[in-house]
Order: C-alpha cells, then structure tokens, then sequence
C-alpha cells in the first residue's frame, strides 16, 4: 500500500514536471520577467525592500545636506520611487474639470490644495501667506531633534504612537518653483491671481524602517 502511495506521489510530480517543462515558454518567461522588475525596478523594489528603500532615504537626505538645499522636482521623483502613492484634492480650494484648477484660498494663513497617499509618506501641498511659518514651527518642537534646517527648509527626527521612527519634513519655495514641479494645475490667469501674494508650502511625514540618521 505505500508503495502504491509512492508511485501515485512520483506520478503526480513527474506530470507536473513534465506540464512546465512543455510550457515553459508560457511559464518561465513571464516569472522570470516578474522577478526581474521586482529586483530592478526601483518603484517594485522599494515596495518589499527595506533595506533598499532605506538607502534611497539616507542617500537624498545626504544630497540635501550637502548643499542646505532641496531641489522639490527631485524630491517629487524620490516620493514615488521611496512609496509609490496617489494624489486627492481638498475641494474647499480646488475643484476638477479637465484638470485640477485652484478656485479659491484663505485671506490669511495657509489653504491645503493637495493630498500625498502612500504606505510610507504622507503630503499635504498647501499654499500661505505667511512666510515666516517654517520659524513658528521651529520655535515649537525640541531642537535636538531637527536634522536638517535652513531658511526655507527643515527636517526633523520624531516617533509615532506606535514608536515607528519617522521624518517631518517642510518647505518653502516660491510659486514660480511650484510651477515648475506641480503640473496638476495650468495656473491659468484666474488661478494667478489667487496664488499672488502666496508662498508655496509643502509637509510631509516619511516613515521609515532603520533609524540610521
């Protein structure tokens, strides 16, 4: 009897052996395509790698330190490749028709236009009046904690509720360098003119594994 248990068992996996082996070209290929974009696909890779996404995190806060200054196209292109992501809109400020389109902003103060979705960061893309909010912010957290600070940027160190290290980080630039980096609006003569007077405001929380810094 287990020897009949045997030859069914050995039957079963020379099938299965012999059905690959036939259609490997309908099965190998497509694997073998599969496992290659997970390994060198950055956005696939940072999905399941944490050692990898971590050095993409040490390797840009590195760039940043180098100069005090961050470049927000390059920043843009390290969220998606860090936390691949999706964008929603805050309808008080913007509204949708072929494009986002901003319709209106706060007298004073900050007006949040769009909202950064991933597993690993958050972003909030705001405009305000006041240029003066990265010094607030400042004055209001331990400074032992910041890692990176300059006139219109700063990063630093924090934990969440669950102890799981993470990064804030906030920039200032101009609306002619969110022009250039946030191409969801057309900045259409109506939407100049609410943008006049305003700086643009960018927050982000990034989570990460390793806290290396």
């Amino acid at each position: 009897m287990a020897m009949i248990m045997k030859l069914k068992k050995s039957n079963r996996l020379k099938s299965v052996f012999n059905f690959i082996k036939s259609n490997y070209f309908f099965i190998g290929i497509p694997l073998l395509i599969i496992t290659a974009a997970a390994l060198l696909q950055p956005t696939v890779r940072a999905n399941w790698d944490n050692s990898y996404r971590n050095n993409l995190l040490n390797e840009w806060i590195s760039s940043i330190a180098k100069e005090n200054v961050l470049n927000a196209q390059e920043f843009w292109l390290f969220r998606e490749r860090y936390s691949p992501g999706h964008f929603t809109y805050n309808p008080d400020h913007v509204d949708l028709y072929q494009t986002f389109r901003i319709v209106d902003r706060n007298n004073s103060g900050k007006s949040e236009l769009l909202y950064y979705h991933s597993p690993r960061i958050k972003s909030v893309e705001s405009i305000t009046t006041n240029n003066n909010e990265l010094n607030e912010i400042v004055a209001a957290i331990n400074s032992e904690l910041i890692l990176l600070k300059s006139e219109n940027l700063l990063i630093y160190r924090d934990v969440d509720d669950n102890s799981t290290p993470l990064l804030h980080l906030y920039f200032l630039k101009s609306i002619d360098e969110m022009r250039k980096t946030n191409g969801f609006f057309d900045y259409l003569s109506s939407e100049r003119e609410i943008l006049e007077g305003t700086y643009w405001l960018h927050y982000s929380k990034i989570f990460h594994v390793m806290d290396s810094f």
